[in-house]
């Protein structure tokens, strides 16, 4: 186990990849590929999946989502699709909802 990089977040980061796919298979194929928006994407299905197990008494990938993307939201690169993807999540419902449920616990 490796403290700098715990279980949990490799499941949050699985879960961000697989949010990716997603959105793949969810987009038209003519469409032109916007990274912000599909950080976004990717990023929102981590959180939503984070929430759903920490409300199934499995707290720490959601513990850890809102710790790290608050870091990346911080410390990235202004234009870095990654960091134009968290700060617009953040803006999201799921994101207060995943913040609360993190201060409440």
């Amino acid at each position: 186990n490796n403290k700098n990089f715990p279980e949990d977040r490799l499941i949050v980061v699985l879960l961000h990849e697989y949010g990716h796919i997603l959105h793949n298979r969810n987009r038209p194929a003519n469409a032109q590929r916007d990274r912000g928006e599909h950080e976004y994407a990717a990023f929102k299905y981590s959180v939503e999946e984070a929430y759903r197990r920490a409300n199934n008494d499995d707290p720490g990938p959601l513990r850890q989502v809102v710790k790290n993307l608050k870091i990346r939201a911080e410390n990235g690169r202004p234009e870095d699709p990654h960091t134009l993807g968290i700060r617009k999540l953040m803006k999201d419902e799921i994101w207060e909802k995943a913040v609360a449920w993190v201060k409440d616990n």
